[in-house]
């Protein structure tokens, strides 16, 4: 009976998780919409573009330099010191961070040619910023591996909640321009970045546990190539075309982008929640499975209901929230939609995979469909434009989480990628 009330109560506490979590994820992208709309009606679509031209590959950047560590911390935040696995997250980014941007700074001015001189500039502060990404999101995921998930979407969110209200600020005052908007975006990530490392006391020591930053590099290194890979099929897309379309082109495939993930914080709130359960079940395959299974379910149902609601309304709604110039962006909407519902159940399969200690296998996965991207996307561009793009991205997601599904359904879990 004692079993049986634990499960039970287990379970409600998971759903009330996955809920607040989920809605979390929303509410972030809601505020995402808002400073979209602002963005679009004030710099227009080159001017949305050239923002993107920094933002983008900046936070592509910042995911690569991770190696997995932050992952890690979550796979191991109960049986390792915090103290310890935060002191590996900043020796990985000063051996790794520094160097990256020393090679980046003098590339800047010929990757970034088609946008005005000064965003140089800015590009090489937010690469300066970006030093603090890892170390912050350890803290974060060091919460979410002990089901902290509180603190955790609190801290999460608070970059984006403070960047809404500073460029809402602007828009209303008639003062948002690029240039603006990349300042308070810039203040907004460094500042909840700072202030979330020094509320949880996770500065660097001089303590450094080697074993445990093996430990950390040995399963890091298994999900770093699919971390790597998830940003090239979610991102990349984007990075490539910097160079490849025009300002309003790549301005216009963010906005489809956009509104295309909206179902994407609740897939990903499910899969934060979902996580640190199956951890803790891994030696209980058919309970995993079950867990697993279920919220399979309901990020199916979600995404697919998702999806048709934006499909049906982005016609009219785009054009009226962000100008008539974007009216550009409906079809590649239309034809991202349904590889965001693929994308959002490999997210769920993938933390299963995670939580048994095989992210090979959801690295693998993610291989897959960012070599499509990175193949195709050049080729198909120049040709299609931004709906080729569109078709790449979408082919790619579903590639992805049929090579997951049938991974998982193959290997037993007593085989460790």
């Amino acid at each position: 009976a004692g079993t049986g009330a634990d499960a039970a109560a287990s379970n409600r506490r998971h759903r009330l998780e996955t809920i607040l979590t989920a809605a979390s994820g929303l509410g972030v992208y809601g505020l995402s919409l808002i400073t979209g709309v602002a963005q679009g009606r004030a710099l227009g679509d080159a001017g949305r573009g050239t923002v993107a031209a920094v933002v983008v590959p900046t936070q592509v950047l910042g995911w690569v330099l991770m190696f997995g560590i932050p992952q890690a911390t979550a796979y191991f935040s109960r049986q390792y010191a915090r103290r310890d696995m935060q002191n590996s997250a900043w020796v990985v980014t000063a051996a790794t961070g520094i160097p990256a941007i020393a090679i980046i700074w003098f590339l800047l001015p010929s990757y970034l040619d088609q946008h005005p001189p000064e965003i140089v500039f800015w590009f090489r502060l937010f690469l300066i910023g970006g030093l603090l990404v890892t170390p912050y999101t350890n803290v974060i995921d060091w919460l979410r591996g002990t089901a902290e998930n509180v603190w955790f979407n609190v801290y999460r969110s608070l970059p984006f909640v403070v960047a809404t209200v500073l460029i809402a600020a602007l828009y209303v005052a008639g003062r948002l321009t690029v240039e603006s908007t990349l300042a308070v975006t810039l203040v907004a990530n460094v500042g909840t970045w700072l202030l979330t490392i020094l509320v949880e006391r996770a500065w660097p020591t001089a303590r450094l546990s080697v074993p445990v930053l093996k430990r950390q590099l040995n399963y890091g290194r298994r999900v770093w190539l699919g971390t790597l890979s998830n940003m090239v099929v979610a991102r990349f897309d984007q990075f490539l075309m910097v160079s490849l379309v025009s300002p309003a082109e790549l301005g216009h495939y963010v906005i489809a982008g956009t509104a295309a993930g909206v179902s994407a914080p609740i897939a990903q709130g499910v899969a934060f929640a979902l996580f640190p359960y199956l951890r803790d079940e891994s030696g209980d395959d058919a309970a995993s499975w079950e867990r697993t299974k279920l919220a399979m379910r309901w990020t199916g149902l979600t995404s697919v209901v998702v999806a048709a609601c934006v499909g049906a309304l982005a016609p009219f709604l785009l054009p009226f929230a962000f100008g008539e110039d974007f009216r550009a962006s409906v079809v590649p909407l239309l034809i991202l939609l349904p590889g965001q519902v693929f994308w959002n159940l490999g997210n769920v399969v993938s933390a299963k995979l995670e939580a048994d200690d095989r992210p090979g296998a959801a690295s693998q996965a993610l291989v897959l469909a960012a070599v499509l991207t990175l193949v195709a996307v050049p080729i198909v561009v120049p040709a299609a434009g931004i709906r080729g793009a569109a078709v790449v991205t979408t082919c790619a997601q579903a590639s992805f989480f049929v090579y997951a599904w049938i991974a998982a359904k193959r290997e037993p879990s007593a085989k460790r990628s």
